[in-house]
């Protein structure tokens, strides 16, 4: 997406998803990209494969 557009689709969403719509600085989602697991599951879960442990998304 355009960064033109950006804002305008940040704004709609917060309109229509103001209880689950989060924004976080680029740096700490960075950080958090890095730090935990993205392999699927299912649906709405996540498993870190050394560990096993599990994680739900935030759909």
């Amino acid at each position: 997406m355009p960064m033109s557009k950006a804002k305008i689709v940040s704004n709609k969403l917060k309109q229509m998803y103001p209880d689950r719509y989060h924004i976080m600085k680029k740096s700490e989602a960075m950080k958090k990209l890095y730090s935990t697991p993205r392999i699927y599951k299912n649906r709405e879960t996540l498993v870190n494969p050394e560990t096993n442990q599990e994680f739900s998304t935030l759909s």
